[in-house]
């Protein structure tokens, strides 16, 4: 499958990159969630405050908070403290980052429905990842994990029908 008549070999790297970038949301996700009991706070967290040091609490400059590089080249360290940054970080990144190469890679279909159990596989992670750093699962991912199941059901019965 070629992509907008471009070599394979940028289009694995950008969708390598992309997925970083989503792997590096969804650790802003997994970190931030538990700090909130309502879902409206949980969902503000993911705006403000902006990336922060959690031992020394000083924020995380743009340059420092590029998925995978940021952390090897701090050498998994803060800048200002020192302080050890966990590995989780940049495996949960490099994780979605060859996700994506592979979907591409072996020619999953691009259709509506491997869209969304492709999404469905990252969510399935995030919630995964979540529940072994804190042992539980708020009532809001279990909501959100049955109703990302139900929209996909309804999209595939709306492309049978077609």
């Amino acid at each position: 499958m070629v992509l907008f008549d471009c070599p394979q070999w940028i289009v694995l790297i950008w969708l390598f990159l992309f997925g970083a970038a989503i792997g590096s949301f969804l650790n802003v996700c997994i970190y931030r969630f538990p700090q909130h009991d309502r879902f409206a706070d949980q969902l503000r967290a993911l705006l403000s405050p902006p990336s922060s040091c959690p031992r020394c609490q000083n924020r995380i400059p743009l340059y420092d908070n590029i998925p995978i590089i940021g952390w090897l080249k701090l050498g998994g360290r803060c800048r200002f403290c020192r302080g050890g940054i966990s590995i989780r970080y940049p495996l949960i990144e490099l994780a979605n980052g060859l996700l994506f190469a592979a979907l591409y890679w072996f020619g999953i279909p691009g259709d509506r429905d491997s869209l969304f159990s492709s999404l469905r596989v990252l969510r399935m992670r995030q919630v995964c990842v979540f529940d072994r750093s804190h042992k539980a699962t708020t009532p809001h991912q279990l909501l959100i994990e049955i109703s990302s199941s139900h929209v996909r059901q309804v999209c595939a019965r709306l492309a049978s029908k077609s």
